[in-house]
């Protein structure tokens, strides 16, 4: 017998208009909960799921939308580090409506012993992927057999077996659990409206993990991203799902946000020699600057391609190295050099502060920032950021091995999570960087980086790309968006 029959899967609302936080554009989907949904009903069709996107749809602010929350038995909720507080706050007022609450994603991944510590309507927290988790748990299989659950028996925490997911058994994502004209209605949000030529966008993934990462000594220092290794989805199912988002739902460009769509050479040669003849819908993807090659180059343009994020984090091979990158800013420019030459722009990731940068490192930075510029007609724009020490990266664990700031954040979890979670940004270059760089610096450094940045900067970051294009080679031509 079921243990939930009826199972709200809730997207919370990102911070979006606090000074400081990261600004997202709002036509993605929510993926992760629809793929969830999606699963359990190959096993249980009987139960009834309804996804509830605060951060894209639905506002908080708005009485009937807030209404909605709770009209379950099981609300699940999807959480970034970027929704912590808007997903706490819903999870509470889902279990003061009688509802038994879960909450996954990468904040649960990380900090599912606080959470459950500090936040006695949080019944249930899931690490890593959540569709077995959920399944078994709603169908009532008993609870220490749940993988990946964490949760109190009697007031002790109890944390189940891990359980690896074979993306490759999952099916394609039902979309007709949200509403299509909703998301491509938020495309034309001014702030991040793409070019008129993919005025109908949304979102797929192809590859969970990152070989960097899951090589040992590998992981940029300030990935706080918890995964199972690379794992890649069965490329006939990628063209098959591609070619119903097109035909069903008439989308004209996909963003692909695999941490690097190129991680898997075999994979993606695969990929590209299964394209169908005569299809081509245009996308964009992630990709490490070092698997940028001629011949990865001309696979992702021949398949559709038409631009990638790269991050390169700093225009400083000391301070390169220092965030564990594995890349040289001559690889960078040689990057961009391959792209171009397959009409192919790029937007480039920055991260300021680098465990011992100093005025000198972030000099060579800008230097380098406006040279590219300068000598790369394809470079889109930066996305510029300060680094953020997020709980799960090894710059995280290294800023609490310090006592002062262990004993600071020993109750980091209890309260409002997000404003710790700006402190610790701005205690970050005072304990980590190099001599003269301090919070403030950074603060002038955005004044100096503004000439460079197509748009206003933020206390500590813009970070906003999320597929938004603002250059394209269309039939050759290179074409610049309206807001560029």
């Amino acid at each position: 017998m079921n243990r939930y029959k009826k199972i709200q899967l809730i997207s919370p609302p990102s911070n979006r208009t606090v000074e400081g936080q990261q600004k997202w554009a709002r036509w993605p989907q929510p993926l992760g909960i629809l793929s969830i949904a999606t699963y359990v009903n190959q096993f249980l069709p009987e139960v009834e799921f309804e996804i509830l996107d605060y951060d894209c749809v639905l506002d908080l602010d708005n009485p009937e939308h807030m209404a909605k929350i709770g009209n379950a038995e099981l609300v699940g909720l999807s959480v970034t580090f970027a929704q912590v507080d808007g997903g706490l706050e819903i999870a509470r007022i889902a279990k003061e409506r009688g509802a038994d609450v879960l909450i996954g994603g990468n904040i649960a991944t990380a900090l599912n012993e606080k959470i459950l510590k500090y936040h006695p309507y949080v019944d249930y927290c899931v690490c890593y992927d959540g569709e077995e988790s959920m399944l078994e748990l709603i169908r009532g299989t008993d609870l220490v057999q749940v993988p990946n659950l964490i949760w109190r028996d009697n007031g002790t925490l109890v944390r189940n077996r891990t359980s690896t997911l074979d993306i490759k058994t999952l099916p394609i994502i039902n979309r007709d659990y949200i509403n299509f004209e909703d998301y491509f209605a938020k495309a034309e949000d001014p702030d991040f409206k793409p070019l008129p030529y993919f005025s109908r966008p949304t979102n797929m993934y192809s590859l969970k993990g990152c070989s960097w990462r899951a090589t040992p000594g590998g992981g940029c220092y300030f990935c706080s991203i918890h995964d199972q290794g690379l794992r890649a989805r069965d490329p006939k199912q990628i063209w098959e799902e591609r070619m119903m988002l097109v035909d069903k739902y008439k989308v004209n460009y996909i963003w692909d946000p695999s941490d690097n769509f190129a991680a898997d050479p075999v994979w993606l040669k695969n990929l590209h020699s299964l394209k169908p003849a005569n299809f081509v819908v245009p996308f964009s993807n992630y990709i490490r600057i070092d698997f940028i090659t001629h011949e990865t180059a001309k696979m992702l343009r021949e398949m559709g391609c038409v631009q990638v994020f790269s991050g390169m984090e700093s225009g400083s091979n000391a301070a390169l190295k220092a965030l564990n990158k594995n890349i040289t800013t001559d690889m960078v420019e040689n990057a961009l050099n391959i792209m171009r030459e397959n009409d192919i722009t790029v937007v480039l990731g920055i991260v300021i502060g680098a465990k011992g940068e100093t005025q000198e490192t972030v000099i060579e930075t800008l230097n380098f920032m406006k040279h590219l510029y300068e000598n790369h007609s394809n470079l889109d724009r930066f996305e510029w950021g300060t680094l953020a020490p997020l709980p799960g990266s090894k710059a995280y664990d290294e800023m609490m091995a310090l006592p002062e700031l262990k004993e600071k954040y020993a109750e980091f979890g209890k309260g409002n999570i997000m404003s710790m979670l700006e402190q610790m940004v701005e205690d970050w270059p005072e304990y980590m960087c190099g001599e003269g760089v301090d919070f403030e610096y950074f603060l002038y450094l955005q004044q100096l980086a503004q000439e460079h940045l197509p748009y206003r900067m933020t206390r500590y970051q813009k970070r906003a790309w999320c597929g938004t294009l603002h250059k394209a080679y269309i039939d050759g031509k290179l074409v610049y968006g309206e807001n560029w």
